[in-house]
């Protein structure tokens, strides 16, 4: 499969991971919380499989499968971070989104849960910190006021504004961004390992 874009990489490891193509296309048309909780599933198991490559035992997949996701000790993050294979700003929102999940999981009225209506109700710093968090795919518009922007569908718009326009679409594409990123540097851990491979002589 030849990759040119971060949804031909999101796609592709999801292929990996044993789920239909459209998978994480689908979780957009779900309620506010099951939206959240598939989401948190699928990141889950991508870091998974992101260790399990990375350590390269495939029979320690078992073993991260049932290590806590975002226990800051001992946890799958914990466990990325120790073997640098995701940046801070991207275990910030990995573990924004673990906390977010958590709360919505243990109690049977948060199924109605509504992402606009909790967006809405943020203060200026509360969305800010929001923003912060889970803001991994905009880039830095075309001024010099540091705004950073995203294309929404159909516009190029300034980042906080998809974020309070719309928060669902706004985490999707940091899901994305995870997804594409963890295949993206697996691929190219692979090539490496493959080069250094062929450089050594032969035994």
């Amino acid at each position: 499969m030849t990759i040119n874009t971060v949804g031909d990489a999101a796609r592709e490891l999801q292929r990996q991971l044993g789920l239909h193509e459209g998978f994480f296309h689908s979780i957009l048309d779900e309620d506010d919380w099951s939206f959240i909780v598939k989401m948190h599933a699928l990141m889950e198991a991508a870091v998974t499989h992101l260790l399990t490559e990375r350590v390269g035992h495939a029979p320690l997949e078992g073993v991260f499968s049932f290590t806590e996701f975002a226990n800051k000790r001992s946890g799958k993050l914990a466990f990325a971070k120790a073997l640098n294979v995701l940046d801070s700003d991207e275990r910030r929102f990995l573990y924004w989104l673990a906390e977010l999940r958590n709360s919505l999981v243990h109690g049977v009225k948060n199924v109605q849960f509504d992402l606009d209506e909790r967006t809405r109700r943020m203060n200026r710093d509360q969305f800010g910190s929001f923003v912060k968090a889970c803001d991994i795919f905009s880039s830095p518009g075309s001024g010099n006021d540091g705004i950073n922007v995203v294309n929404d569908g159909s516009n190029i718009v300034p980042v906080e504004q998809l974020f309070k326009d719309n928060p669902k679409l706004a985490l999707w594409n940091a899901g994305i961004a995870i997804l594409s990123t963890i295949y993206c540097r697996e691929e190219l851990h692979a090539r490496k390992a493959k080069q250094i491979e062929a450089r050594e002589p032969a035994k």
